[in-house]
């Protein structure tokens, strides 16, 4: 066989080989087992950053429930800041953060009134707890903008134990008068399948509220 022949044979076994080394480059994780999960996982930066939801090749979005504050005056949803959870299936997300976006215009609550922290969602939360936070003394840059926002710098006002009802916890207001921050931090059982070992569910959550 001349040396035309020979190249015309090996094209095929050329083309398969490359075929097989692109679909081994684009395979995606399959979900881990216990033993060694995999956990996407953002570092905190110097600027204060807000931490994206992970969303996996499936459509699977790895994300704490949203939580929603109800006052007399009306609602506000909660940014997420720090967080990590994890999925029946083993996969995992982590997101670090060391601000939160300031909400506008804040919330307005009233001293002696209760508010309500509403879970959409998820499983209960085995601990919870709201820590107040002066809005003059935890304001700063955030993100590439560097856009005001909640950073925190100080010891907190107030930390508050919360219980869950259903799906909501209630938080009687006891703050004096003034402009604060909060951080609703809540943690989560394992999941019954496939648990991240020495891990545990966890979030918080940032508002921006006005006490009179």
């Amino acid at each position: 066989m001349g040396t035309r022949g020979i190249w015309q044979a090996l094209i095929p076994f050329v083309v398969l080989v490359l075929l097989s080394s692109c679909n081994t480059s684009s395979t995606q994780r399959t979900p881990m087992s216990p033993a060694s999960p995999t956990v996407p996982t953002r570092s905190a930066t110097a600027t204060p950053v807000v931490p994206k939801l992970t969303v996996t090749p499936s459509g699977l979005v790895l994300q704490p429930p949203q939580v929603t504050l109800s006052a007399q005056a009306g609602e506000q949803a909660g940014n997420i800041g720090p967080y990590f959870w994890v999925h029946e299936s083993g996969l995992a997300a982590e997101g670090h953060a060391s601000g939160f976006p300031a909400q506008h215009p804040a919330l307005t609550l009233h001293t002696g009134e209760t508010a309500h922290f509403r879970f959409n969602g998820g499983p209960t939360p085995t601990r919870l707890t709201v820590a107040a936070y002066t809005q003059d003394e935890n304001t700063g840059p955030i993100g590439t903008n560097n856009t005001p926002g909640f950073v925190i710098k100080t010891s907190p006002v107030t930390t508050t134990t919360l219980q869950m009802t259903g799906d909501t916890a209630s938080w009687p207001v006891s703050l004096a008068p003034g402009q604060y921050y909060l951080v609703l931090h809540a943690e989560w059982p394992a999941p019954a399948k496939n648990p991240v070992p020495g891990r545990q569910p966890s979030a918080d959550y940032a508002f921006t509220i006005t006490v009179q």
